[in-house]
């Protein structure tokens, strides 16, 4: 008999412990199957008894092969929903997955995708740290629950490249949130460590199957993220024994957004940041046509992705200057859907207030900044100063003085109490304002007449002369720019927010006339000036372009 009851022992299902409802663990009929077995034996059917026994421990479900192509479509569903930001929908298709092909890890990882950008979600809606953690505990469960499936199907067929893709992709976004949460240099060298794992198991991927492009996006990333790190983390990264390459970095991401299946869109998010804004710690690449191609491509596929318009309208309108497409941006992302995350709306209102404000479209601008009131505390009173600032503007005191009595934080409403914006004040404004919305002709008329009054203090004449060069810069008169910063730069001596821009826009003006060493020598300049608002960016953006000078010298 224990011949037969030896036909019974067959290997557990992969998961049984978090996945009941799909499989029987088969130890519960183990008596019950070698009965069959026994009373079989007798009739010359133990090849027929074990078949009877194997299916009964394996639904047919879990062992026909699944429609794949339904799988495809499904997942395809599921991201669909994850970058129109539908995130419940997501996980929905994903559960799909996994209960069409269980044994396939795909529908496992993007459930956990989608609690990880509900956390990534609520960071940028500024949700309480409780809200926050318990979303950051969902995500690393998910993930976790993702990691034991691979490591069960690379436990039956270590080259699998299918569950070697998928462990390596969940390690690296593990990694991600670990150190986006992380306090201490243990939780910082955790999230190394499982980016470290997570390369290792891409590239056992890659050489199992060198034409999924999929992989290159998240090769790329880590090659690049890591190339990147500031000198303050340069400790850990060399712990945990990371390298990074900027220049492949870029290159992997960019063939996963052109030749990707489902990280396409991933890797289009992060090159659209990369080329505009900065990742992380990084700075901008600041190749903007790149940034706006893949921008627009990936909303043309997810419309709703309201963050993602968010980061757009901020490119179109702070280094674009295109005032009127970040207005179409702004309204988009704070829409019926955006909605849903009330701080983005409120920001993105709170913007395209500031926009109407600098077109001179003052009432517009005002009920934007009212609307941004009613989504979001945070921008209480900086919205209430700018809607005092319009109506200065407009010569309302009276109402001026009202918004400007709600915001007696801010120290420039205080001021703005003791007296109604001067003649001199109002044409100030209206010279950076025609700067910002990319009227670089109306900029050099409005800073030559301000250069004509002798009432301006010598921080407001070299910021004039600043924002003249910038015009002149942006015009492709580089000569006349140049005249401009270093006229500014003679002026002040105690102002870093101001000296450290004309240092930074006087070497580029020297690296357009082909004076690498001056242009070094005036970021170098740019670089040795501290505490200043906005530091932290100019900063990144130096060391970007002394990198690049100097490696091409």
């Amino acid at each position: 008999m224990h011949s037969y009851i030896a036909l019974t022992k067959i290997k557990k299902p992969l998961c049984v412990a978090r996945t009941n409802a799909i499989f029987m663990p088969c130890t519960c009929y183990t008596k019950f199957f070698a009965s069959i077995v026994y009373s079989m034996r007798f009739r010359g059917c133990v090849r027929t008894a074990f078949i009877l026994c194997w299916y009964v421990v394996h639904p047919l479900s879990a062992y026909q092969q699944p429609d794949w192509r339904k799988v495809h479509t499904l997942t395809m569903s599921s991201i669909a929903a994850l970058y129109n930001l539908r995130f419940a929908e997501a996980e929905t298709r994903a559960n799909e997955v996994i209960a069409l092909a269980p044994y396939d890890p795909r529908g496992y990882f993007f459930r956990a995708i989608a609690h990880y950008y509900r956390l990534l979600y609520s960071r940028v809606s500024r949700l309480t740290q409780a809200e926050q953690e318990a979303n950051l505990r969902a995500f690393l469960h998910a993930a976790q629950h993702t990691i034991e499936v691979c490591e069960n199907l690379l436990h039956r067929n270590p080259k699998d490249g299918k569950a070697l893709f998928y462990i390596g992709g969940i390690y690296g976004y593990r990694g991600i949130a670990v150190g986006l949460n992380a306090t201490s240099t243990t939780e910082y060298l955790s999230a190394a460590r499982d980016a470290y794992k997570g390369v290792e198991y891409l590239k056992q991927s890659l050489a199992l199957d060198p034409q999924n492009a999929d992989i290159s996006m998240g090769l790329g990333l880590f090659n690049y993220v890591i190339s990147q790190t500031p000198s303050f983390a340069q400790s850990i990264i060399k712990l945990a024994g990371l390298t990074g390459n900027r220049a492949e970095g870029l290159r992997q991401l960019e063939y996963a957004a052109a030749h990707g299946t489902y990280a396409r869109a991933e890797a289009q998010s992060w090159l659209a940041q990369i080329y505009s804004r900065g990742i992380f710690f990084t700075a901008s690449e600041g190749y903007y046509d790149k940034a706006e191609q893949h921008y627009t491509s990936f909303l043309v596929a997810y419309p709703d992705n309201t963050l993602l318009r968010f980061f757009y309208g901020t490119f179109l309108y702070e280094d674009m200057r295109r005032p009127l497409d970040a207005l179409a941006q702004y309204s988009a992302a704070s829409d019926e859907k955006g909605r849903a995350i009330h701080y983005l709306a409120a920001i993105c209102a709170y913007r395209s207030g500031i926009i109407l404000q600098a077109l001179g479209r003052y009432n517009e601008a005002i009920a934007a900044f009212q609307r941004s009131l009613t989504q979001h505390t945070d921008l209480i009173q900086s919205a209430y100063y700018q809607i005092g600032l319009c109506h200065d503007m407009q010569g309302h005191r009276t109402l001026a003085l009202q918004a400007y009595a709600q915001a007696k934080d801010i120290l420039a409403a205080r001021q703005r109490m003791q007296g109604p914006l001067s003649n001199k004040d109002q044409l100030l404004l209206k010279t950076t304002w025609a700067f910002d919305c990319g009227n670089d002709a109306q900029t050099i008329t409005l800073a030559k007449e301000c250069l004509q009054r002798s009432d301006l203090t010598i921080t407001e004449r070299a910021r004039v002369q600043y924002y003249c060069g910038r015009a002149y810069a942006a015009q492709g008169d580089v000569s006349s720019a140049e005249l401009c910063y270093t006229q500014a730069l003679a002026l002040v001596h105690d102002t870093p927010a101001l000296q450290a821009p004309l240092h930074y826009h006087l070497a580029f003006v020297y690296t357009k006339n082909g004076k690498k060493s001056d242009a070094i020598y005036h970021l170098e300049q740019a670089l040795s000036f501290k505490e200043y608002t906005g530091e932290r960016r100019l900063r990144r953006i130096i060391e970007r372009e002394l990198y690049r000078l100097k490696a091409h010298n």
